[in-house]
């Protein structure tokens, strides 16, 4: 889990931070429409992530999109979601929100803190993933493994509606991961300077940005 996580990371990293010579994404993945501009001006758009948004392609229910809508149902986790994307949010406060990439059994978006936002001077990048681990048993297998990536700093902490865990690697990664139904979400952020401890309450509130947090379990 350390490689892929820490590929991603670089991934979206050289994505936001080296414009001039964009990076290839990872191999099985494909980019998707970007779904909010990354804006430096401090300025981020204002729709909420918990906005229903309509049926989105993609999704094998018929319901809302789950990434978008607090009104999807906790059964909806169990089902499988063609489009993992639709689990990402649209939008995050204090962040500009990059282009995701997806695969069929992940989906990433990386977040470029603004210059008003709470991550600013402290993070340089936050990056958001879903798994798609087909079971319920599999998700919490993986929020049980998370110790082995991110050993430093452990703690439980509470995500809206769910119960998490974060943790570092000691070095410069904070991390959350926390699940829902087949789905495990993690959030990893890179510090800028200082522990990487100290960035435990930016990426919970970033970790409150999925819509699977919004509704009770």
């Amino acid at each position: 889990m350390t490689g892929v996580m820490l590929g991603l990371v670089i991934v979206a990293a050289g994505a936001l931070m080296n414009r001039q010579s964009p990076q290839p994404g990872p191999s099985g993945f494909v980019s998707t429409e970007t779904t909010a501009p990354v804006s430096l001006t401090g300025t981020e758009t204002t729709q909420p992530s918990d906005v229903p948004t309509g049926t989105p392609s993609g999704v094998d229910t018929a319901t809302t999109d789950p990434g978008a809508s607090a009104t999807f149902t906790a059964e909806a986790y169990s089902q499988a979601i063609t489009n993992l994307a639709t689990l990402l949010p649209k939008t995050v406060a204090g962040y500009g929100v990059g282009a995701t990439e997806r695969s069929s059994t992940s989906a990433i978006v990386p977040l470029e803190p603004t210059i008003s936002g709470p991550a600013a001077g402290k993070a340089t990048i936050v990056v958001l993933t879903v798994f798609d681990k087909k079971t319920e048993a599999g998700a919490k297998a993986y929020v049980g493994n998370f110790q082995l990536a991110y050993p430093k700093d452990l703690a439980v902490v509470t995500i809206g509606t769910l119960t998490g865990r974060f943790g570092t690697d000691g070095s410069r990664l904070a991390a959350v991961v926390f699940s829902r139904g087949r789905y495990a979400f993690e959030i990893v952020a890179t510090t800028r300077r200082g522990a990487p401890v100290d960035l435990e309450p930016l990426v919970v509130q970033a970790a409150g940005a999925f819509g699977a947090t919004k509704t009770a379990p």
